[in-house]
C-alpha cells in the first residue's frame, strides 16, 4: 500500500524514470510510507484513444471523485 495507476501519453525512458521517482517521493515524504511499500504503473495510452479508453469510461462518469480537477473538456 499504495499502488498507483498513472495513465499517460507514450512517455521516454526518461520520463518514466522521472516520473515514477517523483510519484514515490512524494507518497514518502505525505503519508509516511516506505519506498518498499509503493508500487507504480504506468499505461500508456495514445492521443488517438484517450478520449474513448480513459476519458469517457474512467474520468467523466467521476468527476466529483477527482481530487485534481482537470482543465480540458472533450
Amino acid at each position: 500500500m499504495p499502488h498507483i495507476v498513472l495513465k499517460s501519453f507514450p512517455l521516454s525512458e526518461e520520463e518514466r524514470v522521472a516520473v515514477t521517482t517523483a510519484l514515490s517521493q512524494a507518497l514518502q515524504q505525505s503519508l509516511g510510507k516506505s519506498e518498499a511499500s509503493i508500487s507504480i504503473a504506468i499505461e500508456e495510452v495514445s492521443k488517438e484513444d484517450w478520449n474513448e479508453t480513459v476519458y469517457q469510461p474512467e474520468i467523466l462518469p467521476n468527476l466529483e471523485k477527482l481530487t485534481k480537477k482537470l482543465g480540458y473538456s472533450y
